[in-house]
């Protein structure tokens, strides 16, 4: 049963679409909590009410809406997919003027590679890796590390000798992994670790970021 608005939220979270009579069946809180609840979620943006029924609007924002509500990450991560952090940042980027790509494969022989998102914009490029797990021990996120810069690697070495061609020719590609939860630390082995919820204000401040910090990138 549902008896909080965090839980509220996690319930919408994981199922995404439901009609109004089923949602007070499984639901505890007053007719109008959850009235009052629904149509705050509405008027964020989270939420679409048509008729009967129920439709989150923004999962990653609901998702984040509920972290600040006191949710786990790992109870949001349960009902998130890696799809919903693919389209949210390719979606944060194109906002923000960069041409995108998503799940960009490639490659030469031996060193095929895939990247989730890949946006670029002035001489730019940012090659992210959506990760929407629960927390993980530091040796794990390591390794996640590691192979990214390698996919990275072999994503440079591929436009290089032109086998992918995205119209981006020259510049640099930075790699960043983004996650659902605040990472330990804010840069690993050179590549940035980036919270859901701050990826906007990263992409806003990229090329500062790739000034002041020591960061991983790759000449193309």
């Amino acid at each position: 049963m549902i008896r909080t608005i965090p839980e509220l939220i996690r319930h919408l979270l994981c199922v995404r679409t439901i009609d109004l009579d089923s949602l007070r069946k499984y639901i505890k809180l007053s007719h109008e909590v959850l009235h009052n609840a629904l149509i705050q979620l509405e008027e964020k943006g989270l939420l679409k009410i048509s008729g009967k029924y129920v439709e989150v609007a923004n999962v990653i924002e609901l998702a984040i809406e509920g972290l600040k509500l006191g949710l786990s990450h790992e109870s949001v991560a349960t009902c998130l997919r890696w799809k919903d952090f693919e389209y949210y940042t390719s979606k944060i980027l194109e906002a923000h003027g960069y041409y995108v790509y998503r799940g960009l494969k490639g490659g030469l022989r031996g060193g095929m590679f895939e990247i989730d998102v890949l946006g670029y914009r002035e001489g730019l490029a940012l090659a992210v890796d959506c990760k929407h797990w629960k927390r993980s021990r530091l040796s794990l996120l390591k390794a996640h590390v590691e192979a990214h810069i390698m996919r990275v690697e072999k994503l440079s070495y591929a436009i290089k000798a032109k086998v992918v061609d995205i119209g981006f020719k020259r510049g640099k590609i930075l790699p960043v992994i983004v996650t659902l939860y605040v990472p330990y630390e804010k840069v690993l082995d050179g590549v940035p670790l980036v919270p859901i919820g701050e990826f906007n204000d990263f992409v806003l401040n990229v090329r500062k970021y790739v000034e002041e910090l020591n960061l991983i990138t790759f000449t193309v």
